[in-house]
């Protein structure tokens, strides 16, 4: 138990700022890649690849893979649907989106991915609304419309 004024760094604490990074780090590759458009598909299927290299190797890592019993047509229709909707045509998407703004305007509204995933997750999953989920959702919506409007819906106009 950590008292109030203790900072204590636990794993999924350690786990969320190494995924920062990492996805900071996607947003500069975007950028500086995308100057020229035909690279972008490129970059794609890279991270595409790569993400495929490092599911295989975690699933190795837990426990192996599932039996081939599993894989039913239903199972293998879902699987289907998630790698070409879910992953590649939603990061080519983004890639090909951030192309026409610059990184900071695309890592807030990237950043409301969150957002939606609260109200979608209180609409449709019937999700308890905490203080902690109001307030989390509060500030990134805050920092959204900050940056994106730079306030300047309060500077009085002459």
């Amino acid at each position: 138990m950590s008292t109030a004024g203790e900072f204590i760094l636990g794993l999924g604490d350690s786990l969320t700022l190494i995924g920062a990074f990492f996805y900071a780090s996607h947003i500069i590759a975007v950028e500086k890649v995308s100057e020229d458009e035909k690279d972008i598909y490129l970059l794609t299927v890279l991270q595409f690849g790569m993400a495929a290299v490092i599911c295989w190797l975690g699933s190795f890592v837990a426990g192996g893979f599932p039996p081939l019993t599993v894989f039913t047509p239903s199972v293998l229709i879902q699987l289907a649907y998630l790698t070409v909707m879910c992953t590649t045509v939603a990061l080519l998407f983004q890639n090909v989106g951030q192309i026409w703004s610059d990184p900071a305007t695309a890592a807030i509204l990237l950043s409301l991915e969150s957002v939606f995933g609260a109200v979608f997750s209180v609409l449709f999953y019937h999700d308890p609304v905490t203080p902690r989920l109001i307030l989390g959702f509060c500030l990134i919506f805050a920092a959204v419309l900050c940056v994106e409007t730079k306030l300047s819906f309060l500077r009085r106009k002459e």
